[in-house]
């Protein structure tokens, strides 16, 4: 049986202004074993990156709370202090940020910033964390290491500076990375190449990986697993395969609709209506006033999360056993 390395439970996210609560993440609750990697995939503002930000403990509380639990390595996130999650961030888990341009400090050369990395959480010296930054940048294969530390973030491309950022990210072997769209600025032959690099990667430092993306291609090449996210609930959730050939979710049957088949010359499917705002979700289930399903159970009552087969279930009164 393989070994767990994160658990959330129940995972509720939100922002407080003016003495209003808005909720971007509701009863949320997934896992990743060891040596996974899963799909997090969804339209933009459903909750994705939330969800990460909260196992990085990288959301401002106040005015963000966040409320759960979020277990890696059988240690719950949320009962750490701050200093002890500074020990966590980076060792035990790291994140590939969206765009690498703006989480790349401008001001400090690459070899400073990579540097820095070890010396946090490796106690090394000065030059026992040189040798360890040339060796991440020579296993992310950048050309000539040495010389790519002395420069700074803008004398790189896109492609070199997502190479940094997952050099980075895996410097300290972490159980568990979090790719937040790591392709998304990226041309198509250079997210080839990164995705082709990650991969080997994982296979060979054997971490974990949650990946977040809107690209069901992406997903289908490198994941396992899917979990698929809307209006910040889980509303679906199986192996990759299962959930092309079988999706069971209204909101994924149109996902896999609107995508593009090779050679055809028909219109693009696309899901009617809009994503609702977070302040104004609509009663019973989220997805309901934009699905040709749709029963008077779905407009007044929340559906719960049922099982289809053995490791997939899904969130729709479609498939509830009970009637």
């Amino acid at each position: 049986m393989s070994k767990r390395v994160l658990d959330i439970n129940d995972l509720n996210v939100g922002f407080s202004s003016y003495g209003e609560t808005t909720k971007i993440v509701t009863d949320v609750s997934f896992h990743i074993d060891e040596g996974e990697t899963v799909g997090i995939v969804g339209e933009s503002g459903c909750g994705k990156s939330m969800t990460a930000l909260s196992v990085m403990r990288l959301i401002k509380c106040p005015p963000g709370y966040i409320k759960g639990e979020i277990r890696l390595n059988g240690k719950n996130l949320l009962e750490l202090s701050e200093r002890q999650m500074c020990d966590v961030r980076g060792k035990d888990v790291s994140m590939i940020f969206q765009e690498p341009m703006t989480s790349l400090n401008p001001v400090i050369t690459i070899g400073k910033q990579l540097m820095e990395v070890f010396r946090s959480h490796e106690k090394m010296t000065r030059e026992e964390a040189w040798k360890k930054s040339v060796e991440a940048l020579e296993l992310v294969k950048i050309a000539s290491p040495e010389q790519r530390m002395k420069e700074y973030p803008h004398q790189l491309s896109g492609g070199m500076r997502q190479r940094v950022m997952i050099a980075m990210a895996l410097s300290c072997r972490p159980r568990l990375l979090i790719a937040d769209e790591p392709t998304t600025a990226l041309d198509v032959t250079i997210q080839a190449q990164i995705l082709k690099l990650m991969r080997n990667l994982k296979e060979t430092l054997d971490t974990s990986v949650m990946l977040i993306t809107h690209d069901l291609g992406v997903v289908r090449e490198v994941c396992s697993r899917a979990i698929i996210f809307y209006c910040g609930q889980v509303i679906e959730e199986g192996p990759v395969e299962e959930l092309f050939e079988n999706p069971c979710h209204p909101y994924t049957q149109g996902l896999l609709k609107s995508l593009p088949v090779m050679g055809s010359r028909d219109r693009l499917y696309v899901i009617p209506g809009t994503v609702p705002s977070p302040g104004n979700l609509p009663e019973g289930c989220v997805f309901n006033p934009r699905c040709g399903h749709a029963t008077e159970k779905c407009r007044n009552c929340r559906p719960q999360m049922t099982d289809i087969s053995d490791g997939h279930c899904v969130r729709c009164w479609l498939y509830d056993k009970e009637g």
